[in-house]
């Protein structure tokens, strides 16, 4: 009987997969609309008041500019141009502002696009790299993740970058079967996205690179001209990322005389959240009230500071003060560091810094992180090789954002390519549950 029900399920599923899948969608519709009345976007939601000052001073002709004095403490009038947030997005959303009269609902409308998009996204990708089942869960996986619902109402970073990491994945995928110069194209274009909308992906496209290199180079043995594709194939994707990338940081270095490539908000960070590496209770998350404090204690040991200082200007400043205490700590900031996984994985700890209790919906979400992580370890562990550029992918970000924050919402941008490989390993659990039944029937 159980390998009968499994011979009629899964012949269902492939048979109205296009079917199953509209249904999906619709689910997502409606979750969507219904967030959003419940949660209608304003400007203290989220992200928002830190992406949309620089969209409507870009659209009204004052440049890309904003003023954060928790930040740079120096901004002023005539000192506000900024590279705290990254182009695509702000670039996106200025586009929607200007036909729409800055309306922040139709930003929102924006976010549910992009929601739907990664959705079908998560369905292909997911569908190249195993089955058309495991590809629809994967699909209502990303449906049911409470956390990009919550992007919804707010402008940020998140959402595109996001959608062009899964795309540019998906293309990597399809370029390694097909070796098409399309798919490495589209695969460049991508990822150079990503990094000017999370420039913390930068690190993904290295070890991407590297991957494919290394893959290459494995493979020259069985064929020998394999190697050769794969190093065309990395040039051609690093230096299409690399012509993107450029106007953005040649424009730093007009603005600001220094090279930025990601943010200025990358010192900041690295300090606020590993300033206490000196004290007994280091192994925490540094609230907002905590980091001003700790800030203004760090400019008032900075002697040197003229009060005019722009924002990379105080980033060096930051990473230098952050430098120090790192190194006067090694072995803390590596527990620290390797302590960021829980809050990065499950917020562990947030709420509480900020001097509230975690809420019980917030629990929810731990487990569904917690089943995301266990199933997809289980599709790592039997096809480790083929699903390389996912796991790695992830890894590498987890790693990145270690090192200086842990907080959920950051961890969102990787969430689909964890989706796809706990969908994956969640058929593999079936499968063996089933085989095991029948086995035991017989």
């Amino acid at each position: 009987m159980p390998s009968f029900t499994r011979k009629a399920i899964v012949p269902f599923i492939e048979t109205h997969a296009s079917g199953i899948l509209v249904g999906i969608t619709l689910i997502a519709l409606l979750l969507s609309i219904a967030f959003l009345i419940e949660q209608p976007p304003t400007m203290d939601l989220g992200e928002t008041g830190h992406w949309w000052p620089i969209i409507q001073n870009l659209i009204q002709g004052k440049g890309y500019a904003m003023c954060e004095p928790e930040y740079f403490p120096y901004c002023t009038p005539h000192n506000d141009l900024t590279a705290s947030r990254e182009p695509v997005p702000v670039l996106i959303f200025a586009i929607v502002a200007l036909f729409t009269n800055q309306s922040l609902l139709a930003a929102s409308v924006v976010e549910v696009g992009i929601y739907l998009a990664v959705l079908f996204l998560t369905f292909f990708l997911t569908r190249l790299l195993a089955n058309t089942r495991a590809a629809l869960l994967a699909a209502l996986l990303w449906v049911v993740f409470i956390p990009s619902l919550e992007l919804l109402p707010q402008v940020s970073g998140e959402a595109p970058a996001c959608l062009f990491l899964t795309l540019g994945i998906f293309f990597i995928l399809r370029g390694r079967e097909t070796n098409r110069w399309r798919d490495w194209l589209l695969a460049g274009i991508s990822m150079g996205l990503g990094v000017l909308s999370r420039s913390a992906l930068i690190f993904i496209l290295a070890g991407l690179l590297f991957g494919l290199l290394w893959e290459g180079w494995v493979a020259r043995r069985k064929q020998r001209d394999e190697f050769i594709k794969r190093l065309w194939a990395s040039l051609s994707i690093l230096l299409i990322a690399l012509s993107m990338l450029t106007p953005w940081v040649v424009r730093n270095i007009r603005v600001f005389n220094s090279p930025v490539i990601g943010t200025t908000l990358s010192g900041y960070n690295l300090y606020r959240h590993n300033y206490m590496l000196g004290s007994d209770n280091f192994s925490r998350y540094i609230a907002g009230e905590e980091a001003h404090q700790a800030i203004q204690d760090l400019l008032a040991r900075q002697p040197a500071l003229l009060g005019t200082e722009n924002e990379a200007q105080m980033d060096r400043v930051y990473i230098g003060a952050a430098l120090k205490v790192i190194t006067a700590h090694p072995l803390r900031y590596i527990a620290l560091s390797l302590w960021r996984f829980l809050p990065l994985w499950f917020d562990w700890q947030i709420d509480e810094a900020y001097g509230t209790r975690t809420p019980h919906l917030d629990y929810y979400e731990m487990a569904v992180q917690g089943l995301f992580l266990v199933t997809a370890l289980i599709a790592i562990r039997k096809n480790w090789q083929h699903s390389w550029p996912l796991w790695s992918s992830i890894a590498i970000y987890c790693l990145s954002y270690m090192a200086v924050v842990g907080q959920l919402r950051y961890l969102i941008v990787v969430t689909p390519l964890t989706i796809s490989l706990s969908a994956i390993g969640c058929w593999q659990v079936l499968d063996a549950s089933f085989t095991k039944k029948a086995v035991g029937n017989y």
